[in-house]
């Protein structure tokens, strides 16, 4: 009999605050009328965040309109935010009345990590930090005074940072790479080991011969046409080029 519940606390006193603003409509009815398109504005985010994530696991193609479509949707997340004049919350409590959009952000920033590091190797990580350090601290930026509640939490700051720097990643790694025109040196390398990741997904993966004076043994991820067309002890050929944005990565034929 004294048992309180919080997560109804929370929901009727963010109601209670939704229907006394008066920038949502001048009736509490409006108001209500706005929560609910707010709402299912942010349930038909969640879902096209959840589709688009399993597109670009499953079958990332065609692959530039998939990372670009990726990239696009953390920032319909914040054109959201903006138009619901409050209503959509990247802060909100899980049991509050203010819908949350963290799952269109969270779930096409992750994929975009996982594909740049999938998809991509890396040559020479000292050209990274430049542009990947300065967009991750813009949209650090523009995300705190977009959502300046975040900043009241020490774990949500950290939490919100990390995930914009996860994009910032998922993002200079494909720009770097996918639109580089650079002469590629090549170079050859030897199969050393493989080896296969079974679980929701298959991954193939190749242990390297040293190819360079500074690159020592180096394991990587392959398609699996590539990983049954290359056994152990193979030679494969390696194309190393200097990157769009001074990254310089490598590929294998």
């Amino acid at each position: 009999a004294h048992l309180v519940d919080l997560d109804k606390d929370d929901y009727e006193s963010d109601l209670a605050e939704i229907k006394s603003n008066v920038k949502l409509g001048s009736s509490v009815e409006q108001r209500l009328a706005k929560l609910a398109s707010a709402k299912r504005w942010t349930q038909a985010l969640s879902v096209i965040a959840f589709a688009s994530c399993m597109w670009a696991l499953v079958y990332p193609r065609p692959y530039e309109f998939v990372i670009g479509w990726l990239a696009l949707l953390p920032g319909l997340t914040f054109v959201l935010m903006g138009w619901s004049r409050g209503l959509i919350r990247m802060d909100a409590k899980a049991k509050g009345a203010y819908p949350n959009p963290i799952l269109g952000f969270i779930m096409p920033t992750m994929l975009l990590a996982l594909r740049a590091l999938e998809d991509w190797h890396i040559l020479d990580w000292s050209g990274f930090w430049t542009p990947f350090l300065l967009l991750g601290s813009c949209i650090t930026v523009v995300l705190f005074n977009l959502v300046p509640a975040i900043r009241k939490k020490i774990s949500t700051l950290i939490f919100a940072t990390c995930l914009v720097f996860f994009y910032s990643f998922g993002l200079i790694i494909p720009l770097n790479c996918y639109f580089d025109r650079s002469q590629p040196t090549a170079y050859v390398a030897k199969v050393f080991n493989e080896r296969v990741v079974r679980g929701k997904s298959t991954t193939y993966y190749m242990t390297l011969s040293p190819f360079t004076d500074t690159i020592l043994m180096r394991e990587v991820s392959v398609s699996s046409s590539f990983y049954r067309r290359n056994p152990v002890g193979n030679t494969i050929h390696v194309y190393g080029r200097k990157g769009y944005l001074g990254i310089s990565w490598f590929c294998l034929r």
